[in-house]
């Protein structure tokens, strides 16, 4: 690959040769013509990176989460512009109706729980999907009316994966698992959904500080839907290449990804849709 060196020198310019890393792929006239790893998965036993390496997407993971939905609203089970208690008539009536495509969209208002754990105090404590919904039904106040705002909440897509999960009759697992790993041949992305769940070549995540690398995973918070999605470079690139080439019965699902039309009452035009900043 003729970029190789300008690649490496690159990613070691920014790493170095014994830090934590990642990997590289490209892509060109639609084929993967490049994948390298770079660095270690994990420090405290020296293992290196490889194309095999399954690593956390964290907010990435709202593309799977957001597509899941697209596809339930193509086959018309999922109305995105209908009321949300629709699908989940246990959550709080906030006074407003709150859609789909607002909770994908962060229009909807809705609180991030984040912050009222952070509040709380209950950071550190083992959370869930359930837990997440749990709170949302306790906490019956929003930041604003739908579609007043854009103001990002890893709750909206909580709650998107919940309405998967109602509409469908599976876990939300399975439903990526048999609508979009399996058809798409990603057999090595899997969700981080229970506690203590074991994933094969897992990367750990580090933070630096000061000149330390202090390991930073967060085992003790399963969330899915906004994030905890593990997948390697070849998966992730097979994604990829179906975003950028879609077969013909999925191009117009595909086009309102690229396609922003979605405003706020005043008439802005939101640039994030469906869990792509455009």
């Amino acid at each position: 690959f003729k970029w190789e060196k300008q690649i490496d020198s690159m990613v070691y310019s920014q790493i170095g040769k014994s830090a934590p890393g990642g990997v590289v792929g490209v892509i060109k006239d639609g084929k993967i013509v490049f994948t390298k790893a770079y660095g270690f998965a994990n420090l405290d036993y020296k293992i290196e990176n490889s194309v095999k390496t399954k690593f956390n997407l964290a907010s990435v993971s709202k593309q799977l989460t957001a597509y899941a939905c697209l596809l339930l609203a193509k086959d018309g089970k999922l109305d995105l512009d209908a009321d949300i208690y629709t699908y989940l008539p246990e959550l709080p009536d906030l006074g407003e109706k709150i859609t789909t495509r607002q909770l994908l969209h962060h229009t909807s208002g809705v609180t991030n729980v984040e912050i009222l754990q952070l509040f709380s105090g209950s950071m550190d404590k083992v959370w869930g999907l359930n837990d997440e919904i749990g709170m949302v039904q306790k906490y019956k106040k929003s930041n604003f009316k739908p579609n007043e705002e854009y103001l990002y909440s890893n709750t909206g897509y909580s709650i998107a994966a919940k309405i998967v999960e109602k509409i469908s009759g599976k876990s939300f697992a399975d439903f990526l698992s048999q609508n979009i790993f399996l058809p798409m041949n990603m057999k090595n992305s899997v969700l981080y959904d229970s506690y203590g769940k074991t994933i094969e070549n897992k990367a750990c995540g580090y933070a630096k500080n000061d000149s330390v690398y202090v390991q930073k995973n967060n085992i003790t918070g399963y969330i899915i839907g906004s994030t905890n999605l593990y997948t390697t470079i070849t998966d992730m690139m097979l994604w990829d290449q179906f975003l950028l080439n879609p077969a013909n019965t999925y191009k117009e699902l595909i086009s309102k990804i690229w396609n922003p039309v979605d405003t706020l009452n005043n008439g802005d035009t939101i640039k994030y849709t469906y869990g792509f900043e455009n």
